[in-house]
């Protein structure tokens, strides 16, 4: 942002850093500093002069966020967003039962452009495991879990932003997934 000023003025100046900025930077004039910030503010208290330039760079990255432990649906699940975009998997990427999906927290989440039905959209990736169903659940409810057999395989879990959900057909979708 650029300041317009007739002739020099002292004030602060104060920026609001997101709750999901997790990296960012501030320059001045073309010179890295670091404000002080006060409840989620950087202050930047100086005497301007005409065609003074502040930058704030904030750099998007994906990442796992919790929901309050005393949501007891989300409870030891996650989240990915990126930037102040949630995510979310779709069936239609990652087929049925997303409920059987657990991810691990360690993994890298890589991040792709990709111009599909969805229009031109960052889109997520990351390393997941999906429990295989055994023949031994077919048309029961409940066994003995002396009978439990759990195999699961290694998946490419694909997300999409949250607000592009349910725009290819009917399917599945998962905001909040089980971690290890």
């Amino acid at each position: 942002m650029t300041f317009k000023v007739n002739s020099e003025a002292t004030f602060k100046l104060g920026l609001r850093i997101p709750s999901w900025a997790n990296r960012y930077l501030f320059k001045l004039n073309g010179k890295e500093f670091t404000p002080k910030i006060e409840k989620g503010y950087a202050i930047i208290d100086r005497t301007w002069e005409k065609g003074d330039i502040v930058i704030f760079d904030i750099q998007i990255e994906a990442n796992f966020v919790c929901a309050n432990p005393l949501v007891r649906e989300d409870y030891g699940k996650v989240a990915i967003q990126r930037g102040p975009i949630i995510y979310c998997a779709e069936g239609v990427d990652n087929g049925d039962n997303l409920h059987l999906i657990t991810i691990d927290t360690n993994k890298k989440i890589n991040e792709y452009k990709d111009s599909d039905s969805l229009g031109d959209i960052v889109k997520l990736e990351l390393e997941a495991e999906k429990l295989i169903l055994d023949k031994q659940w077919n048309n029961i409810l409940y066994r003995n879990i002396m009978e439990k057999q759990e195999n699961v395989e290694i998946i490419k879990l694909k997300l999409i932003p949250y607000f592009c959900a349910f725009n290819r057909g009917e399917n599945e979708m998962a905001i909040w997934l089980k971690t290890k």
